[in-house]
């Protein structure tokens, strides 16, 4: 009997441990930690993505006028960017229009400029005329400004512009002005030539001066094509000259 019972006693023992072993063989493999943060882990590897074209003021010198994309109106009520006016030399200066005192005197220095270029080189220069009145030139009165002077509208573009945008283009010409309490500016007067990229290429200051270093500058640039600004080229920004309306 006690041999009995052990043998039953070692069936038993047999079947429990291969039952173990079963259960064992069914539970999934243990999921690997994830690796601590300063392991070290495969590099992914690198996509390659097309460049994207360039943006249009990318090509500008740094110092170039055009990087600004603010947005003004013609004499013709157009939207015109700075960046339009690439290709060539451009002589601009700010008045308005209402001005009585310095502005008409800027206007003849302008015309005074364009009378000292030889006929064949005036289509290769752009005069262009910005008001500092943002609420009183508007596109209508710079046409009839424009008339008025009697300028050669293919290459003479007046702007009119918001005083945002005002102020931008005079901070980066240089040209302080300040409105009057009685209406009207109290402005600098300053003619500048931009070379065919936007840069400042030369400043003209002050009223009545002689148009040749002017000339002779925009000659250059006509001949030689946009370089970088001598030293000599930009004076000393001139302070307001107490003009009024």
């Amino acid at each position: 009997m006690t041999s009995l019972w052990s043998s039953l006693l070692s069936l038993a023992t047999c079947v429990i441990w291969l039952g173990c072993q079963r259960e064992r063989a069914a539970e999934p493999p243990a999921t690997a930690a994830p690796p601590s943060a300063t392991a070290a882990t495969p590099t992914a590897p690198a996509v390659t993505r097309p460049v994207a074209a360039a943006a249009p003021d990318a090509a500008w010198p740094a110092e170039s006028l055009f990087h600004s994309t603010t947005r003004w109106q013609t004499q013709a009520g157009d939207a015109l960017a700075l960046p339009a006016l690439a290709g060539q030399p451009t002589v601009l200066a700010m008045v308005y229009t209402s001005c009585r005192a310095s502005c008409p005197v800027m206007m003849a220095d302008l015309k005074k400029l364009e009378s000292a270029l030889l006929p064949e080189e005036r289509p290769g220069v752009r005069f262009v005329v910005v008001s500092f009145d943002a609420k009183g030139d508007t596109p209508a009165s710079l046409r009839a400004f424009a008339k008025e002077q009697q300028v050669d509208e293919a290459r003479w573009t007046f702007l009119h512009g918001e005083e945002a945008a005002v102020r931008e283009l005079a901070a980066l010409l240089d040209v302080r002005y300040v409105p009057l309490p009685q209406g009207g500016f109290d402005h600098a007067n300053v003619i500048t030539v931009l070379d065919g990229q936007g840069v400042i290429a030369h400043q003209q200051l002050g009223l009545n001066q002689p148009p040749e270093p002017t000339v002779a500058r925009l000659r250059e640039l006509g001949s030689r094509g946009p370089r970088a600004p001598a030293a000599a080229d930009r004076p000393a920004p001139a302070p307001p000259n107490g003009d009024g309306r």
